[in-house]
Formats: structure tokens, C-alpha cells, sequence
């Protein structure tokens, strides 16, 4: 999932500055648009779990599963319960709106991105800025 890949970036310990994330979408595919929106969101929450607790490797996929929250009454364990639940819930969304293949009109309205699609082609797009 390319979402992992840019979310291990984000995370990485390193001035933001100094650090850019290229991805080329040919396709101008308004699905890519809709998970790197939910990565967006997601890593709201994702970023400061990161610095709060030091973790590594900061690739969440292989966080989650190589790693198991420790003790069950600590408050890191709260937390990794939260975030592993928050990727998981992220990933059924986008993984349905993909076997849909469309995103749906309800999700459509609620970001200004969705909005301009519509006069998107592979030829003719903006490039998407997320900060």
C-alpha cells in the first residue's frame, strides 16, 4: 500500500524541510487522492504516537506487526490499541472504495480536491500538496 510508504516518510526524524514525497499518479486517479487523504488524516494521530513513544521502524505496517503493545494497563498500550485500530479502520475504507472503484458522492463533498475532479484527466492535473 503506497499510503505505508508515505506515512514511513513522515515519520521519519528528520527536518521537514529538508524532505520531499514525489508520487506520480499517470492515472490521475481520484482513489489515489482519497487514501493519501486518509493517510493525511491518519497521520495526525500517527506522528505524535511516533515521537511520544520513540518508535521504530517507523514503517507502521511493520510496526504493528512485528510489534505488541506492552503491558496492558500502561498508557502506551491505550495508545497502540487506538492507532492499530485507526490503520486498520483506514485500510477497509480504502481498500472498499477501491473494490468500488469510484469514491462515493457522500465522501466526494467532503474535501475542495474532490470537487475540481471532475476536469482532471492523465494529461491535465495539479499536483497535490499535502503539508
Amino acid at each position: 500500500m503506497v499510503v505505508n510508504t508515505v506515512l514511513s516518510v513522515m515519520a521519519y526524524d528528520y527536518p521537514p524541510h529538508k524532505l520531499s514525497v514525489y508520487l506520480s499518479d499517470d492515472g490521475a486517479s481520484e482513489l489515489t487522492f482519497y487514501a493519501l487523504l486518509e493517510a493525511s488524516e491518519f497521520s495526525k494521530k500517527w506522528l505524535p504516537f511516533c515521537n511520544k513513544f520513540k518508535i521504530e521502524p517507523r514503517s507502521l505496517e511493520a510496526y504493528l506487526t512485528n510489534n505488541e503493545a506492552s503491558q496492558p494497563l500502561d498508557d502506551h498500550h491505550g495508545q497502540w490499541t487506538s492507532i492499530k485500530r485507526l490503520y486498520e479502520d483506514m485500510k477497509t475504507r480504502i481498500k472498499s472504495a477501491t473494490k468500488v472503484g469510484k469514491i462515493s458522492e457522500m465522501l466526494r463533498r467532503t474535501h475542495k480536491g474532490f470537487l475540481e475532479w471532475d476536469s482532471v484527466s492523465r494529461h491535465y492535473h495539479l499536483p497535490i500538496h499535502t503539508y
